[in-house]
């Protein structure tokens, strides 16, 4: 017999039908009529349930033919359920055991009893516990059973971590994108969030993701459609424990435009408060806190919102904001500060350095090409390029008058102003305040920059050409600003810019030909500087930034000295007392919290005042022509720019009052020292010192300006007067306390150690 009769299918022979019609199978092994016998479950319900197995007795024997033959009978009668278990000889593929009954893969992970019908073909019947709990009921060759232990500590272990990242990104302030306002914008176009990094993306992942899309698609700058919250709990109308009303917000930002924001229009007052939250949540909470300065619907406001901004800025920084409209909230921040009693812990400085690195890192220094400081595209409008261009005119702004108000070198920089494209886009207010900034620049890098060198000698002659040319420079700029655009508030700016530049005169020699021209430049510029701020309308005058209170000082100061030194017999001393006394309540009413660096600052100018009785022992003097100028108006500090006067007033004051009086900075909040009114207000005609009711006493005669200079200088060295130091901290540090008198209580708990 050939192996060919075994692969062609057999003709029906005789033998073959006697067998199929004989009840009992003959030559077939016992194996296989074992196997297919019909079992009575098949003829019960006509169907055919799997065989234990289905054994064919070798290919080999003497039958194998008949037994082939019987096999493929019943291949063909199963429809392939034995050669669908069976190893097949073609592929060699491992398949289960033929005939055995397997359960799904649920109820063989639970080790129960499972009644799925796999088969006859692609007929499939889920078991009843499946069905019962909505189960996916399949088998799979390759499930493996796990045991309950192992996955409940697997589980376990993707918890934690899950539970870790989700404690991670509440920390930062993370929220999903669905979780914020409507975007902000006007039109479809697709917007480039610059915002923030990727809330729930690594830093890679975040950065290839959107390296794609800009790759992809095209982008412009816009502000972003939402930003994460800064952070937990902050909203367009709370932070932290603060909750405002929709009302309240709309009456701030009412505040804030019609009274804060012409001294400094960076933003638009067409903008909503949503707008501005959805721009930055720092800007809009940054707004509220200025205009809170002054809203008497609600006192404490500021008080209650100082903490959490102060923890809003100092997170937004942390993580290195990528959108420019942090810069406005900088710059508002740093032109009115929130409030403290010690300027060793005011953070304005800090602010100040950090806003302007921030703008060149956003390109803000070159408005038009923004693309060049930016890692996808950046497609500007007219109206994004103007908005870049004020925004960095506003920072330079900021960043002069800072640094002019505490007496530090600048950190402007102006040359763009003056090559700058795209100048006509700025504001006219911007303009104009550039101008006077700008002349401050060059007053401070050429008068002020080199006073602290002792071992190059000034050329008086040629520094008195310098000065002369600038006050020339300075008028033909108040006659240009003032035929275009007069206002009060650039008035105050030229007139502050004026004193910023005649104070120079206290850093000449007693020996300098212009000597006595350049003191009395000097009591012309403080005198009307101090005019025009006494003179200012309420609405204006109790908005005016921290420079303007800083000039103010200067200017008190320089009246106090020049009252105080041979010097007085010049100038109108009633009329100079009239406005130091003016210009002290005055720093007073700027005061917005008890205790804070107006306050205190006047409560210094007044101990001053009280302990020099400035002016008195000089009118009567009126030979003036045989005066001769001394030493006694030279500064001891001499590295603080223009306002070296004020802090040299603050060494000169430790030095007269003592612990004493400075103790008494503590208790000026509930008993502020008063300026006697004798001075300048009840004796309108001054009488000799010899027909007074009450004379006074020789220390009393010794005025600021006359004090003996070999004191003084002890008293420096004891100070160690070569040191790096902060006079104004030295002397004003102390604790913001807030004593009830503003409607807040006795234990309010209000009390900062700032």
């Amino acid at each position: 017999m050939s192996w060919q009769a075994f692969d062609a299918p057999p003709a029906p022979t005789p033998t073959a039908a006697v067998l199929q019609a004989s009840p009992i199978p003959q030559h077939i092994s016992p194996a296989a009529s074992a196997g297919g016998a019909t079992s009575p479950a098949e003829t019960h319900d006509g169907s055919r349930k799997r065989k234990r197995s289905s054994v064919v007795s070798p290919v080999g024997s003497s039958n194998g033919g008949l037994v082939h033959g019987v096999g493929q009978h019943h291949e063909h009668e199963r429809n392939g359920s034995v050669s669908g278990s069976i190893d097949s000889p073609v592929t060699g593929k491992a398949r289960h055991q033929p005939g055995v009954k397997r359960a799904c893969n649920d109820c063989r992970q639970q080790k129960l009893r499972c009644n799925v019908v796999s088969g006859p073909g692609d007929y499939y019947k889920p078991c009843d516990r499946c069905v019962k709990h909505k189960l996916n009921c399949s088998i799979d060759n390759d499930f493996k059973r796990l045991g309950k232990r192992a996955a409940h500590e697997e589980m376990v272990k993707e918890l934690d971590e899950a539970r870790q990242k989700l404690a991670q990104f509440e920390a930062l302030g993370m929220r999903l994108l669905g979780d914020t306002g409507p975007p902000f914008g006007s039109n479809g176009a697709p917007v480039a969030n610059m915002a923030a990094p990727q809330a729930f993306l690594g830093p890679n992942e975040a950065a290839a993701s959107r390296s794609l899309l800009d790759l992809s698609q095209g982008y412009r700058e816009m502000p972003p459609t939402s930003y994460p919250s800064i952070t937990p709990g902050t909203s367009p109308k709370s932070i932290r424990n603060v909750t405002l009303t929709e009302q309240q917000l709309s009456d701030l930002y009412e505040i804030y435009f019609s009274s804060f924001h012409p001294f400094l229009p960076v933003l638009n007052p067409e903008f909503r408060w949503d707008q501005y939250y959805a721009l930055h949540p720092l800007l809009h909470w940054t707004i509220v806190a200025v205009a809170a300065r002054r809203y008497d619907a609600k006192p404490s406001l500021l008080v209650e919102l100082q903490h959490p901004l102060e923890e809003m800025i100092w997170t937004t920084l942390s993580q290195v904001p990528q959108i420019y409209h942090v810069c406005k909230a900088l710059a508002l921040l740093c032109t009115w500060p929130l409030p403290t009693s010690s300027t060793s812990q005011e953070p304005t400085m800090m602010l100040t350095g950090v806003m302007f690195q921030l703008a060149m890192q956003y390109g803000l220094h070159r408005p038009s090409h923004a693309q060049d400081f930016s890692r996808f595209r950046v497609d500007l409008r007219d109206e994004d390029i103007a908005d870049r261009l004020n925004t960095w005119a506003t920072i330079n702004i900021v960043a002069q008058s800072l640094s002019t108000g505490q007496g530090q070198p600048p950190l402007s920089r102006w040359a763009w102003y003056t090559y700058g494209l795209h100048l006509n886009q700025m504001k006219p207010e911007l303009h104009s305040r550039c101008q006077i900034e700008k002349f401050c620049d060059t007053v401070t890098r050429t008068l002020f920059t080199m006073q602290r060198d002792h071992i190059v000698e000034v050329d008086q002659s040629q520094r008195g050409l310098q000065i002369d040319m600038y006050w020339r420079e300075l008028n033909e700029m108040e006659i240009t600003l003032m035929s275009t655009r007069s206002s009060p508030i650039e008035t105050l700016y030229l007139k502050a810019a004026a004193l910023h530049l005649r104070l120079s005169a206290f850093f000449d020699k007693p020996t300098t030909p212009n000597y006595i021209s350049g003191l009395r430049n000097v009591y012309i510029a403080a005198s009307s500087l101090l005019t025009v701020i006494l003179d200012l309308p309420q609405e204006i005058f109790h908005y005016v930034p921290r420079y303007i209170e800083q000039m103010i000082l200067a200017a008190a100061v320089s009246l106090h000295k020049l009252l105080n030194s041979f010097y007085a017999s010049h100038i109108d001393v009633p009329a100079a007392r009239t406005l130091f006394s003016k210009s002290v309540n005055a720093l007073r009413r700027l005061s917005v919290r008890s205790n804070d660096l107006p306050q205190r600052l006047a409560e210094v100018m007044a101990q001053l005042w009280q302990k020099s009785s400035s002016g008195e022992q000089k009118l009567f003097e009126n030979d003036a022509t045989n005066i001769k100028p001394d030493d006694s108006l030279q500064l001891h500090v001499r590295c603080r720019s223009s306002l070296s006067v004020l802090y040299d007033a603050i060494w000169r004051w430790r030095h007269q009052v003592g612990q004493e009086g400075r103790n008494n900075l503590e208790r000026a909040v509930e008993h502020p020292t008063t300026i006697s009114s004798e001075s300048h207000t009840s004796r309108n005609t001054p009488q000799p010192p010899g027909l007074a009711t009450t004379a006074p006493s020789a220390q009393a005669l010794t005025g600021l300006g006359g004090l003996d200079h070999d004191a003084l200088d002890m008293g420096w060295d004891q100070f160690n007067g070569n040191a790096v130091f902060d006079p104004l901290s030295w002397a004003l540090d102390g604790n913001l306390q807030f004593h009830g008198g503003l409607g807040f209580g006795e234990n309010t708990g209000l009390n900062f150690a700032v």
